[in-house]
């Protein structure tokens, strides 16, 4: 029984293993993973995966077996996402400035989701208006402006955007 045994796993390792790694030797360049591999026809291709016996297709001229998964070349579309660089936001909003605190300029940053007279200033901590960053008419979006403080000295400072009934006022700190 013991050569029986013997015999079935001599017969394994010297006649099917060879032919199995020949196989594996076989598989082209476009391997997916260990054992995987893609053949493409003219409208459809064919995708192996690990652990397939046969990945492609075999034959002679009259037959021709291919095996595989099939998946059509053409793009399947699975959900739709709408990429848009125009998308109106849904209300006003002054956004924080960033960086904050910061030296010598800080980015201010606002939305708008329809078009608006449009006032962006900057005011000292006793209220005085220092500078006046926008005041026109704006389409609806999201902007941003860079303001440079070169010319002032460090301390607290507010921003207020007013915008058609809109209007937030904001904290920043300028630290030299």
């Amino acid at each position: 029984m013991k050569r029986k045994i013997y015999s079935i796993v001599l017969f394994f390792f010297l006649i099917v293993t060879p032919f199995a790694l020949l196989a594996q030797d076989q598989i082209r360049g476009s391997i997916i993973a260990n054992g995987g591999a893609v053949l493409t026809g003219e409208s459809n291709k064919i995708a192996g995966t690990v652990g397939q016996s046969l990945i492609g297709e075999s034959g002679n001229q009259t037959n021709v077996a291919k095996s595989g998964f099939w998946e059509q070349l053409t793009n399947l579309v699975t959900s739709v996402e709408e990429i848009n660089d125009k998308v109106l936001p849904k209300e006003f909003n002054l956004y924080q400035n960033y960086p904050n605190p910061f030296n010598p300029s800080t980015t201010i940053q606002f939305a708008l989701p329809k078009e608006s007279f449009t006032k962006l200033e900057i005011f000292n901590a006793i209220g005085e208006r220092v500078e006046t960053l926008i005041t026109e008419t704006l389409a609806g979006g999201v902007y941003q402006y860079n303001w440079d403080a070169n010319k002032f000295s460090s301390g607290v400072y507010f921003y207020r955007l007013i915008a058609d009934n809109f209007v937030q006022t904001k904290k920043l700190l300028l630290v030299k």
